[in-house]
């Protein structure tokens, strides 16, 4: 039985109260209830069972549909190599939010990993977007992965279908009737959605698409068959259920849209109203290229951090462990997206991204992740402040 089943989390009520769907919570609760603990061989800290909560795909649906099931399946295969003594779940959620609320309660998350984007755990710690009026401080990181791309997938033009109205910018989601599939409830797709679409308002006042709540593969169907005209996705590149969309000769052909700069800085400024301490926020342009998709344009995006989470309570052994896989085995993640041909890529380096990103002066470091960053890589990430 999986450590998420324990009574101290698993009440109805607290999942609603920290806004979680029942549906979702009693499928973990079937997957992961399901699972043994292991026997007495050598374990990892006091952590028989070590849950990481991956986001959309996950071992529970037998996929590894997007960068962090792959993440996740580097930190499972490195946990069972050293310490077999623990078993590593891999657990399918709807995204960040969920993630980062999971991880709100200290009795039952010592032994729970999570990926999210740094931007939800800082509005979770500040109690804004997908957490109003639910203030969540008890997160911490274990360091960077790596980053997350603003991704519009859309119908490419095509002759054959004359009566189709194809995309070809972002405002088009402004013309009548349109629809727009972004991630679940409590992803942080649905995040960066509610986002855009402040964007959008604010140089067209009356825009307001259809917008859909789906999974990523839910959502290529939609679009591909056309019941929504486009989708949003924030994640690593590639994302193997997009990779394939955008290349699969037997449906519609697929696109990426591009986010010129004028969106990175309209976001800036909504960033900074609502967080004027932190100038700027941890948005960045990037352009995505052949590179990450096969036959792709180079595209202009926004991206922003990826980072291991954890509760401020967490098994320090399983902290110091991941973050050494962070830093010791970085080529092992970036094989894991890229493949094993990385075309001179690499992720960006985890000392300079702890020291230079303000953020992490707001979700700070655990307290075994920063002993371990200052004995290994010399360097203590300091924050001033009150």
């Amino acid at each position: 039985m999986s450590n998420v089943e324990l009574s101290a989390r698993g009440g109805r009520g607290y999942y609603r109260a920290i806004g979680m769907t029942l549906v979702v919570v009693a499928a973990l609760a079937v997957v992961l209830g399901a699972q043994a603990r292991p026997g007495s061989a050598r374990r990892l800290g006091k952590c028989p069972v070590i849950d990481i909560f991956a986001g959309q795909g996950g071992s529970s649906v037998g996929a590894r549909a997007t960068p962090y099931d792959q993440y996740a399946a580097v930190i499972q295969r490195n946990v069972k190599r050293r310490y077999p003594g623990s078993a590593v779940y891999v657990v399918a959620t709807p995204g960040s939010a969920f993630n980062v609320s999971a991880l709100a309660d200290s009795t039952a998350s010592t032994c729970w990993l999570a990926f999210g984007g740094m931007g939800t755990s800082v509005d979770a710690a500040m109690a804004v977007y997908q957490f109003e009026g639910q203030r969540v401080t008890t997160v911490r990181t274990v360091g960077p992965l790596w980053l997350d791309f603003i991704q519009v997938v859309v119908r490419a033009p095509d002759g054959a279908y004359p009566n189709d109205r194809p995309m070809t910018e972002l405002a088009d989601l402004c013309q009548p009737n349109r629809v727009l599939e972004t991630g679940p409830t409590s992803s942080g797709t649905e995040r960066i959605g509610e986002i855009l679409l402040h964007q959008l308002r604010s140089r067209s006042p009356t825009c307001n698409p259809q917008i859909r709540n789906s999974s990523l593969t839910d959502a290529v169907d939609a679009v591909r068959r056309g019941r929504a005209d486009a989708l949003l996705w924030s994640g690593g590149a590639p994302t193997t259920t997009i990779a394939a969309a955008l290349r699969d000769p037997a449906g519609r052909t697929l696109t990426l849209l591009p986010l010129d700069e004028g969106y990175l800085k309209g976001m800036q400024i909504e960033w900074n109203n609502k967080y004027p301490a932190l100038h700027g926020g941890d948005y960045r342009q990037w352009t995505l290229q052949r590179n990450d998709y096969a036959g792709l344009n180079p595209t202009y995006t926004i991206a922003s951090s990826n980072v291991v989470l954890v509760n401020k309570a967490a098994d320090a052994n399983l902290v110091k462990f991941v973050a050494d896989l962070l830093v010791t085995d970085r080529q092992e993640f970036e094989a894991a997206l890229w493949g094993s041909d990385q075309k001179g890529r690499h992720f960006l380096d985890p000392k300079t991204e702890i020291e230079e990103n303000q953020l992490y002066c707001t979700v700070t470091l655990h307290k075994a992740a920063a002993d371990y960053y200052l004995s290994h890589l010399g360097f203590n990430r300091s924050c001033l402040g009150p």
